[in-house]
């Protein structure tokens, strides 16, 4: 009778854990659905503070997005977890879409990722694309660290689209893939937390399906970096300058030539003294002026980078270097190159010894000054001499 008793008070036992493991299973459904943001019908996303409107496309209820509408949920500081959606372009031809993250109070710092479905199933189908102080970077962050090789659909279709960020890291994942077909291992922003958007242009960008899930599962110790620190160790390339010192931006009408005169005169005028140091983001030496410039002036933005060569004889150096837009080169106050858009050749991006010019070098000092110019988004130059062999390079300081 007493075993028969246990046999029962141990079945209620199991039932009653049964339940327990029940509610706390449903607790914890309904704590990840309370969880879940953004729904197109949510009416939490809106475009400079009014509703958003959807919109139905190829029957998903959606919201549109273009240049000039661009929704923002405001309802939830987003640092680590899920983002994830339906995207479709109707727009053939040359058009973007994707998602903002981490959006800064003020708007002028965030991170992007986004598509290109005209270059589907190329290395630049998928971008990621930090902007800083409100420009982007596109042609200064590309190559494998930052872009992806994807197929999207051409004809105007709806896909998939995952973003798991926890950290300073993003996956991103197209159609249900089960391997991300883009990691970023270096988010710009650190850990930092912001708001969510949609972006697009020049229009025709649907997203629907939206569902965005945070999560508490970034290092909470990790902090945001510094204006234009790198973030990972890098072994310089040879030859690769970092000993740049950079002045306060100015505004410099017309062309490179045109600029040469007006620039001699800053040159002559400046003091060095007040120029700031710079740090090389990568193994070629690169400096991303928007990143590292607060107050960018809207116009054809210019500083001078400055440093000095000291030669042990007389000699030639060839200077390998590559900018986004203008470069003016000086080699001790005379102009020696002059060149406009020089990111945007094929490959419409920076790279390493894309343009060169030779360095008729003194002995002794020896001044070398580019003056850097942008008039639209990318911002940023890299240089190295091809044999600094027989050179002291030093900061540019007008002391010695």
């Amino acid at each position: 009778m007493a075993s028969d008793d246990w046999r029962r008070s141990l079945v209620l036992k199991h039932g009653l854990l049964k339940t327990l493991v029940g509610i706390l299973a449903a607790a914890c459904s309904c704590a990840q659905e309370a969880q879940q943001y953004g729904g197109v019908g949510s009416g939490k996303w809106a475009v400079k503070d009014q509703p958003a409107t959807v919109e139905t496309y190829r029957g998903k209820a959606c919201l549109a997005v273009s240049r000039q509408a661009s929704p923002v949920l405001k309802e939830l500081e987003f640092e680590s977890g899920t983002i994830e959606m339906d995207m479709a372009l109707s727009l053939q031809g040359e058009a973007f879409l994707g998602v903002d993250f981490r959006i800064e109070s003020g708007g002028k710092r965030y991170e992007r990722i986004y598509f290109r479905p005209h270059a589907s199933e190329t290395p630049h189908a998928i971008q990621y694309d930090p902007h800083f102080n409100g420009y982007s970077n596109w042609q200064t962050y590309h190559g494998p660290l930052y872009e992806g090789n994807v197929a999207l659909p051409p004809d105007g279709d709806w896909f998939h689209v995952k973003i798991e960020v926890v950290g300073s890291q993003a996956r991103v994942f197209v159609d249900d893939a089960p391997e991300p077909q883009l990691v970023v291992r270096d988010l710009m922003s650190g850990s930092s937390a912001g708001a969510v958007g949609l972006w697009g242009t020049p229009t025709g960008a649907y997203f629907a399906d939206i569902a965005i899930r945070p999560s508490d599962d970034s290092p909470a110790t990790q902090p945001a970096p510094t204006q234009g620190a790198p973030r990972q160790a890098f072994t310089l390339a040879p030859g690769a300058i970092t000993q740049w010192r950079v002045s306060e931006p100015f505004l410099i009408p017309g062309d490179s030539t045109q600029r040469a005169d007006d620039i001699r005169r800053r040159m002559e005028e400046a003091d060095y003294a007040d120029w700031g140091e710079v740090q090389p983001e990568d193994e070629w030496g690169l400096v991303n002026l928007n990143r590292l410039v607060l107050d960018r002036p809207a116009g054809n933005a210019t500083v001078l980078a400055g440093m000095v060569l000291h030669a042990n004889e007389g000699q030639r150096r060839q200077l390998l270097f590559d900018s986004a837009e203008g470069v003016v080169v000086f080699l001790n106050g005379q102009s020696r190159y002059a060149g406009d858009d020089l990111g945007n050749g094929p490959a419409w991006r920076v790279n390493p010894d894309e343009h060169r010019v030779e360095l008729a070098l003194e002995k002794g000092r020896n001044e070398l000054v580019l003056a850097v110019s942008s008039r639209s988004f990318g911002w940023a130059f890299l240089a190295r001499l091809s044999d600094p062999s027989g050179l002291v390079i030093k900061p540019l300081t007008g002391v010695e």
